[in-house]
């Protein structure tokens, strides 16, 4: 049996409280339409003010720690064979 491809979603919107969120989300790949990906877990989410967008003034911690959630959300795949 094949195991569903998955893959990591990042998105950007805008919360109840006005604050821009950016999420990450696992995808799956719909078999029989390989072009098709649907939304399966919400991994994580962190809110910004609109400032630091404007200025990209994000801390080095935030910014390693999202592209560390994003590896490793990668390597999970990778071991399962779902890529």
């Amino acid at each position: 049996m094949t195991k569903q491809k998955r893959a990591v979603m990042i998105g950007l919107e805008r919360s109840a409280n006005s604050k821009l969120k950016i999420t990450m989300d696992d995808l799956i790949q719909i078999s029989d339409k390989p072009s098709k990906w649907i939304k399966d877990v919400i991994i994580t989410f962190k809110e910004y003010d609109d400032s630091i967008f404007e200025e990209l003034d994000f801390t080095e911690k935030d910014l390693a720690d999202f592209g560390y959630s994003i590896i490793a959300r990668l390597y999970a795949f990778y071991k399962q064979g779902e890529i």
